[in-house]
């Protein structure tokens, strides 16, 4: 009886190579490819084709886990923000408001190269972003 092991290694008991291999091998067996530990993502080769993991469908499950958790930085609970989104797939920004929620355990999602690539992104963002609001003054003293 295989119980399935954690999707993310941090949670093992025993952090050591045999607990890692052992739980990196029940996963493979039952589909999961993608492994993480803390921020680091594991990819097995299925040495097949894994078309379903890669749909759009899921693609917009992690762009939508990106978004709820952007909406909730530096947001209290139960407001209301405006704000302009624009979604995978359609060519144009569309206006919306959300409701800010608290994070729930049913958000996460498991690891997937989709997650990291969404957290790159908008940490390659908010960085961008931090950058053109800090207001530099340089002068010159003679």
């Amino acid at each position: 009886n295989l119980s399935t092991p954690p999707a993310d290694l941090i949670h093992l008991t025993h952090l050591h190579e045999p607990a890692v291999v052992n739980c990196l091998r029940i996963r493979y067996s039952v589909n999961e490819i993608y492994t993480s530990t803390g921020p680091i993502l594991i990819a097995l080769n299925p040495f097949k084709d894994c078309g379903a993991i890669y749909s759009d469908e899921i693609q917009r499950l992690y762009w939508e886990r990106g978004e709820s958790i952007a909406g909730r930085r530096g947001v209290s609970k139960r407001t209301k923000k405006k704000k302009m989104s624009y979604y995978p797939g359609e060519d144009k920004k569309v206006e919306e408001y959300h409701e800010v929620k608290e994070p729930k355990p049913q958000d996460a999602l498991p690891p997937h190269v989709f997650g990291v690539a969404d957290d790159a992104f908008r940490s390659m963002m908010r960085t961008l972003d931090d950058s053109r609001s800090t207001d530099v003054s340089v002068s010159e003293s003679g």
